[in-house]
């Protein structure tokens, strides 16, 4: 699970031209607006962006600006302020109980920090108990059937198959210094839009096994209803498709259109972009020239590609810099893309994402 709250070092501070009160504070690649009675050195607590402060005393003062009914709490994002753009929000150490705490550390938990997760409020989770069949209820009513099979099949449908990751790439400002140097990586753009997850996975039912084809938003069971998860499962046939393979596979992308992030592409359906393809029984992840392989059979186009042969530089400021560029998908041609994703071709479980300064920037303005 992604640290959205961690204890960290200011690396740097930036006099912001005009202010007296704030200066820009360089923290693990991050620049974050932070008052001037911080220095360089002092190890604070960091907050990412995207992520939800709970209704807590120490808070209150962001309610003004932060404060979301929707949400129940603070939400913190992109700021443009005093011609500088800030990303997260810095704490002093005050606000954790006691304890020895170090560089690194997680601190979500204790905080209370949840992630801005909108795909949340959109699947349907109605749709995870599946409809059980008349037989099924009828053995239901015996002690020894309950025993052996009762809740397995809805429990374990619910649940990411367990060799599958969720979908969510980690910052290039806290996993670049860990990457390795010596590797070569794929470079695809980032597809602003739903996260989707389309499993076959074979699932044992007390003396039984049976393959089943499931369908997943970012975070939980949808299957195939009315969502946009499950309508683009149907317009591609997946279910079909996946069953008929012998290989149990895992496909994962991103699903952009009309009522998706403003539809900022201009696409007049739900279209999917596969970034991941992954052999279900053994989580072996394929490298992206198999995944282009068999979504060319499967009729499904891929996240585009920008870099089959990349070697990262040496600072995470070179690879932020690299992320703003204009889409190469969609009708709006003019569109900056949202960023750009970077998987080791050595090791294709090994993959971060670098999302562009000047598409946040365009999308806070956006969203008010």
């Amino acid at each position: 699970m992604r640290k959205l709250a961690t204890i960290q070092k200011i690396e740097g501070i930036t006099p912001i031209e005009g202010k007296d009160r704030i200066v820009l504070a360089r923290i693990q690649g991050w620049d974050v607006i932070v008052g001037t009675d911080f220095k360089v050195g002092d190890e604070v607590v960091y907050i990412q962006y995207d992520t939800i402060l709970p209704d807590k005393p120490e808070f209150e003062f962001l309610r003004k600006r932060c404060w979301s009914p929707k949400w129940n709490g603070h939400r913190i994002r992109n700021m443009f302020m005093g011609g500088v753009f800030s990303q997260g929000i810095v704490f002093s150490l005050d606000i954790l109980p006691e304890g020895n705490y170090k560089v690194g550390d997680d601190v979500t938990d204790i905080i209370g920090v949840k992630k801005y997760d909108p795909e949340a409020f959109t699947a349907n989770p109605s749709n995870q108990n599946s409809k059980q069949s008349g037989i099924y209820r009828l053995l239901m009513r015996y002690g020894w059937f309950r025993k052996l099979f009762g809740g397995t099949w809805k429990e374990k449908r619910g649940k990411f198959p367990e060799n599958i990751k969720k979908t969510d790439e980690d910052n290039v400002q806290v996993v670049f210094n860990s990457m390795p140097k010596d590797h070569t990586w794929t470079v695809t753009e980032k597809i602003e839009g739903q996260s989707v997850t389309m499993s076959v996975e074979t699932i044992k039912f007390g003396f039984f096994k049976k393959r089943d084809y499931k369908v997943f938003s970012r975070n939980c069971f949808v299957g195939e209803g009315g969502s946009n998860w499950g309508i683009v499962s149907k317009k591609y046939d997946l279910r079909k498709k996946l069953l008929k393979e012998k290989v149990n596979y895992t496909i994962q992308g991103e699903i952009a259109g009309p009522g998706i992030q403003k539809n900022i592409y201009g696409f007049d359906d739900l279209e999917l972009f596969v970034f991941s393809v992954i052999e279900t029984d053994t989580g072996r992840r394929l490298d992206f020239e198999e995944t282009i392989m068999l979504c060319y059979r499967w009729g499904l186009k891929t996240v585009p590609l920008l870099d089959d042969n990349f070697v990262l530089p040496d600072s995470s400021d070179e690879i932020i810099d690299m992320s703003t560029g204009q889409t190469i998908v969609g009708n709006n041609k003019n569109q900056i893309r949202e960023g750009i994703v970077f998987r080791s071709e050595q090791n294709p479980k090994l993959s971060f994402k670098a999302r562009s300064p000047e598409y946040l920037k365009w999308w806070d303005k956006k969203e008010k």
